[in-house]
């Protein structure tokens, strides 16, 4: 009777052990799992990436460059971003490395300016371009919007095609800032705060696949970022008409890699 009491008390103790070690995982799983790229937790971590702050006009994160741990902190404007990096040393002191002053230019040039604690200054452009084409084509015919009967679109939404595109970044990747701001400068539609998401959504997952944790910084970043986009054409109210797009970006042309859904808007017919 003993013997039997013993083995059914060492039972239920491994089944509440594996039960335990088996919740664990799952709820693990599952948070990684719903991190999408337009709800992305400020607290992005693998070997070689860390988002620590993410609001609509700073940026803080910490990256593996060169075989330093650096953290960078961007200031946005409507016109560029000013970046502070510095080292964090073994004892978690910083030590300031460089600024970077970038700047958007009307001809949809990122020029930045890295200026470095000894001294050196490096100039670099970064250009972001989107080429692509349409997969298929709807006509808008009568579906009552149009120029002439303006005045009844309004909350009314009409899909018109579906586009493929690639997204170009050419040139020095010298911040996440720079690199948003190439996007939102070759996607009109995409704001700052979007484009910016994008590229810390790709800059984690590159950074994540690299073996060892040593990373390369923002330069992880391959040329191209792919984008499907449905295109509708709404109407915002009397006197006004939105071309709408729901996009799904991705790392690889095959969209596999994918790096999150956002919708943007743009005002009139596109």
């Amino acid at each position: 009777m003993l013997k039997k009491r013993i083995s059914k008390i060492i039972m239920i103790a491994l089944s509440v052990t594996m039960l335990y070690n088996y919740s664990g995982f799952s709820v693990k799983a599952m948070s990684e799992s719903t991190n999408e790229a337009y709800n992305i937790s400020n607290k992005v971590q693998d070997n070689t990436f860390d988002l620590v702050k993410n609001e609509d006009n700073y940026i803080e994160y910490v990256i593996k460059e060169d075989g330093k741990k650096l953290i960078y902190k961007e200031n946005f404007s409507n016109n560029g971003v000013n970046s502070k990096v510095y080292i964090i040393k073994e004892d978690g002191t910083q030590e300031f490395y460089k600024s970077i002053n970038s700047i958007f230019t009307d001809t949809g040039v990122v020029k930045s300016e890295e200026i470095f604690s000894n001294g050196i200054v490096e100039k670099s452009e970064l250009v972001a371009n989107a080429d692509g084409f349409a997969e298929s084509n709807n006509a808008l015919e009568d579906d009552g919007i149009s120029t002439q009967n303006i005045m009844s679109v309004a909350n009314r939404k009409k899909y018109l095609r579906t586009d493929k595109r690639g997204i170009s970044l050419v040139g020095k990747k010298v911040s996440i800032g720079a690199a948003a701001g190439a996007i939102s400068l070759a996607c009109p539609g995409i704001a700052l705060a979007f484009a910016k998401t994008i590229i810390v959504k790709a800059i984690a997952i590159m950074a994540g696949a690299i073996a060892g944790g040593i990373g390369a910084g923002v330069s992880v970043l391959p040329d191209y970022i792919y984008e499907t986009r449905k295109v509708y054409r709404t109407g915002g109210g009397v006197g006004k008409i939105y071309t709408r797009y729901d996009g799904k970006f991705y790392l690889d042309s095959a969209r596999r890699q994918y790096i999150g859904a956002f919708t943007y808007s743009r005002r009139g017919f596109h």
